[in-house]
């Protein structure tokens, strides 16, 4: 049986700190990619779950928060049924006025190789 959801925290390229709301059993990592005031564009990962494998199966659904109140972001998403085919989900959020687009990649443990990189 999948865990409630767990907390974890991260900063961006830019310095804004965020908390992810994640399933324990399935979300492996979070990566942000967003515009750098120099123009170009930056992906870092901005959580790593402690766990670095399942200790349960995870369940038919799952939903993932995300929230950086310094930024105004507060993005929510449920997947499923069958998140185990899944490779990975991307969320892209603008704040208002549309200027700074964030994309956030959700990456599955299933994606994650044996030495926890993909």
């Amino acid at each position: 049986m999948a865990r409630h959801n767990r907390i974890g925290s991260g900063l961006d390229q830019a310095g804004f700190g965020y908390e992810i709301s994640y399933p324990p059993d399935w979300l492996a990592r979070v990566k942000v990619t967003r515009r750098l005031d120099s123009g170009r564009r930056s992906t870092k990962v901005l959580f790593t779950n402690p766990l670095r494998r399942p200790l349960d199966p995870p369940p038919a659904s799952v939903r993932v928060a995300v929230r950086s109140p310094d930024q105004g972001l507060a993005v929510e998403a449920s997947f499923g049924p069958g998140p185990e085919g899944a490779r990975e989900w991307k969320v892209e959020w603008a704040p208002p006025g549309g200027d700074g687009r964030i994309c956030l990649t959700f990456v599955p443990f299933s994606q994650v190789g044996s030495t926890g990189r993909r």
